[in-house]
């Protein structure tokens, strides 16, 4: 009985080493939600979304949308997105405009991403912008543009690894007074890598269970 305690034991501290010096990633997929609840903030698996505003309109609101009539094609994880200002009913889904909005989540992490689908009503190329912030200074960000077209363009963006504390979707342009008409699918983001210390303080603590096991 003393043998199988302590390796019970050696296994529990490995489990909860790891758990202590890592965190896992975090990912939101909006399909926990009923088609047409909104919100101004909303907080889904551990990734905080708010302040999403137009540029022409002050503040919006989020929307979940259902999307399963394939208009979107490949990307989405059905049935439902993440909209802007207003929902369709039915496997439709409206193209709310932002300017902006932001995501966060409680610990540091070392990277983000998220599936967006554009489709601008008129001509004009509009840019957006993912970008990854640290105290308030932007640390990395990645972007795309894109121009009027009957289809919508689906575009995965995801920030290199570094060490951030916040997030943020910007789109900018001619079209639309500089917003961007869009839904979000699959946004995640990426914990922080363990530290060789905690490692090494993991081991010592293997090591001693295993001497007292003998």
């Amino acid at each position: 009985m003393k043998h199988a305690f302590s390796t019970r034991s050696v296994a529990a501290l490995a489990l909860l080493g790891l758990a202590a010096v890592s965190r896992a990633d975090l990912f939101a997929n909006f399909d926990n939600f009923v088609e047409g609840e909104w919100f101004d903030t909303l907080t889904t698996n551990g990734i905080r979304f708010h302040d999403v505003t137009t540029h022409g309109g002050g503040y919006t609101n989020f929307t979940v949308d259902n999307a399963t009539s394939g208009f979107l094609g490949a990307g989405l994880s059905s049935p439902n997105v993440l909209g802007f200002g207003g929902y369709v009913p039915g496997p439709g889904m409206q193209f709310g405009g932002i300017g902006a909005f932001w995501f966060t989540a409680d610990a540091a992490a070392t990277g983000a991403g998220l599936d967006v689908w554009t489709f601008p009503g008129e001509v004009g190329l509009n840019t957006l912008v993912l970008a990854g912030y640290q105290g308030g200074d932007v640390v990395d960000s990645v972007s795309f543009s894109f121009d009027f077209n009957p289809t919508p363009t689906h575009q995965r963006l995801d920030l290199p690894a570094n060490t951030y504390d916040s997030f943020r979707l910007s789109s900018s342009g001619p079209a639309h007074l500089g917003d961007a008409c869009i839904v979000i699918d699959n946004v995640s983001i990426a914990g922080p890598v363990p530290e060789p210390a905690a490692f090494a303080v993991l081991g010592l603590g293997l090591v001693a269970l295993l001497r007292r096991r003998r």
